[in-house]
């Protein structure tokens, strides 16, 4: 992975990091706000601890620990298993509160949706979507009499479903194309072997590495003439 990969990696899971925290004070707020009129101040300093702590180890292993790994499969178990947990928190909160305003409660879900395809793509973007789209019309098809919670959400199930389609995709190509001009900027288009950028990008990593590992690198340079002829 390039420096500047590796840097929009980072930036990218900082912006995932952050959202996630905020969504989950939001969440929060939206629990305690409901309760307040029914505890003691001190009560409340032993609910709001529980609540914060969890997320301030989260923080902690997210951004110091996990998103340190460069093994992709680590990450991405890593960032399924934060975006199910988002899922289920949204999904407690809606379950409790769905009959005083099922849309707004519902449009939570998009940040899951959105959060899983930036992060693991399309197809886990649709998965996050249909499982949304089921629980509002389970919880609608049980609860209400009339028709429209039920068609309140059936739109927003189709929304997910549209936007996850649609961001999805975006990502898919963005990732491609980074692909793509990461490999252009390696190669050399004459010989197709790996040009002067990646001799010195994996100098640099392999130089760190021996000085961190305490073990010898040896360089050789070999001087090739009429290399043009071949």
């Amino acid at each position: 992975m390039h420096n500047w990969q590796q840097e929009r990696k980072e930036k990218l899971s900082d912006l995932v990091l952050g959202t996630h925290v905020i969504v989950y004070l939001i969440i929060a707020s939206i629990f305690i706000i409901s309760q307040v009129s029914f505890y003691s101040f001190s009560t409340w300093v032993l609910i709001v601890i529980p609540i914060l702590l969890p997320a301030a180890i989260f923080i902690l292993a997210d951004y110091y620990i996990l998103q340190r790994y460069n093994n992709s499969q680590i990450l991405l178990v890593w960032n399924f298993i934060k975006h199910a947990g988002l899922f289920t928190l949204i999904t407690l909160v809606f379950w409790e509160y769905y009959s005083e305003n099922m849309v707004l409660l519902g449009i939570l879900y998009l940040l899951p949706v959105a959060l899983s395809c930036i992060t693991l793509g399309r197809a886990f973007g649709m998965i996050f979507a249909s499982a949304a789209a089921a629980v509002m019309l389970l919880l609608s098809w049980n609860y209400t009499a009339t028709g429209q919670s039920f068609e309140a959400a059936l739109v927003l199930g189709g929304i997910f479903f549209l936007i996850s389609w649609f961001l999805g995709g975006i990502m898919d190509v963005e990732s491609q194309t980074t692909n793509y001009l990461a490999d252009l900027a390696i190669t050399d288009s004459l010989t197709g072997l790996a040009n002067h950028r990646h001799f010195q990008e994996n100098l640099q990593k392999d130089v760190l590495e021996a000085l961190d590992n305490k073990y010898p690198l040896s360089l050789f340079m070999l001087d090739i003439d009429y290399f043009k002829r071949y």
